[in-house]
């Protein structure tokens, strides 16, 4: 079983790995290094990776056999969806405000923050496989949680080839399939109790193992995927770096207190760190590395706290209104 302080860990992880793909794309253009560039780059897939792993595991695990209720839909928008209408309204409006109504739909649809508008999505598709039961005839109950699983692979496949389809980047689709993998995973505990004591042993037994075959396909997969540049070895990729984070994160319980931090304000260091920069940037111009990096590091943090706290008291304040009329028509 992944604990809580470990999941907010794994977020604290991936939030330096995407903010390090982001400033060295940035930062970096140009140098003399290209391998460290790029390398650093393509932490970012990997650190989605592991905030959409962590997302689907969290969901299942908290819907139980019971499923989600309306309740369900608030939680996600009082922590995801809302806090980026406010920070990001924020920005918008100290950048220049809204032009016309493209502005408008790329803001409410999360356009120019593609995981913003991607989690939305999974959490609305999870909510179809595991909220819908009260409305369906009791004949189809059965049916229908028996195969909530996959009903929602089914839904965010068909999610990922119309992204594809419709000519969208990379980086939209390639961490779609880590979500999956937490919700089985979170699954597989449930259905073969293997968090209990005469389980937990034969399982564990087996976990290095998987540990070691996934790390070996990923090394592999990277090299073929940087000496080719297809696209499916970019996804494999992906897919047994997943499996190795839940590996690790079933071995190991993480407690370290910075990066617990960093995943609780993950979200807010998300959502301002490319306005910090270019912040840094127009104050900066011209300057060294040295001197713009560490900056931006610094107000990331800062800002991102702060806007955290702030964020959370109005949520915690809305909260108390919203959520018991909710709960009291679930």
């Amino acid at each position: 079983m992944i604990l809580k302080q470990t999941s907010a860990c794994l977020r604290g992880i991936a939030i330096i790995m995407v903010m390090a793909s982001h400033y060295a794309e940035w930062i970096l253009e140009g140098s003399k290094y290209p391998v460290v560039r790029e390398t650093l780059c393509g932490m970012g897939v990997l650190g989605v990776d592991i905030f959409f792993f962590v997302s689907g595991y969290g969901l299942l695990k908290s819907a139980g056999e019971r499923g989600v209720g309306r309740s369900f839909l608030w939680n996600r928008l009082k922590t995801c969806y809302l806090p980026y209408l406010m920070v990001v309204g924020i920005i918008m409006f100290l950048e220049g405000g809204f032009r016309d109504l493209k502005d408008w739909k790329d803001y409410l649809l999360g356009s120019e923050y593609w995981y913003i508008s991607v989690q939305m999505v999974m959490y609305a598709c999870f909510f179809v496989c595991y909220g819908s039961e009260t409305v369906l005839p009791e004949k189809w109950k059965r049916i229908y949680k028996k195969n909530r699983e996959l009903l929602l692979t089914v839904m965010i496949i068909g999610f990922t080839y119309w992204l594809y389809a419709i000519g969208k980047a990379d980086f939209w689709i390639l961490s779609n399939g880590a979500f999956l993998i937490g919700v089985y995973l979170a699954r597989l505990e449930s259905v073969t109790s293997v968090t209990h004591k005469k389980e937990k042993g034969w399982f564990k037994g087996i976990i290095p193992y998987a540990l070691i075959v996934s790390l070996c396909i990923f090394l592999i997969s990277s090299f073929w995927f940087y000496r080719t540049s297809f696209m499916q070895w970019e996804a494999v990729k992906s897919l047994t770096f997943t499996i190795s984070v839940a590996m690790v994160s079933l071995l190991y319980e993480f407690k370290s207190a910075p990066l617990r931090l960093l995943g609780r304000y993950s979200l807010y260091f998300y959502l301002i760190h490319a306005f910090i920069y270019r912040l840094v940037g127009n104050g900066f111009k011209g300057s060294s590395t040295m001197i713009i990096l560490p900056l931006c590091l610094i107000l990331t943090l800062f800002v991102g706290f702060a806007v955290g706290l702030i964020v959370e008291w109005f949520m915690k304040w809305m909260d108390l209104r919203i959520t018991g009329l909710i709960l009291k028509n679930d």
